[in-house]
């Protein structure tokens, strides 16, 4: 069974004007670009910004848990981690 995680109010009101910034910033430098408006150079940290923006906003939308016969999975972003349910010794709230 795979659980969401929990996203309190007051990470998600920290968390989403610091990662829509740059991604804003990026995405605008990009079509930039595109139109011709601004010089091909400026495409690098229109990548840069769109990556690190984007960065930011992955692990708040993609953390899951799931819960298998034998170990306990976790989701976070770009890394996968698993734990053996026999090495788990103590659950605290």
């Amino acid at each position: 069974m795979i659980y969401p995680s929990k996203k309190d109010l007051w990470i998600v009101a920290v968390i989403l004007p610091i990662s829509l910034l740059p991604l804003g910033i990026g995405i605008f430098l990009l079509s930039l670009v595109v139109v011709q408006a601004a010089p091909l150079f400026a495409l690098i940290p229109g990548l840069i910004l769109t990556v690190v923006g984007w960065l930011f906003l992955w692990p708040m939308f993609s953390t899951t848990y799931e819960i298998t016969s034998t170990d306990l999975s976790v989701h976070f972003g770009p890394l996968r981690l698993r734990f053996p349910l026999d090495a788990i010794a103590d659950v605290i709230p």
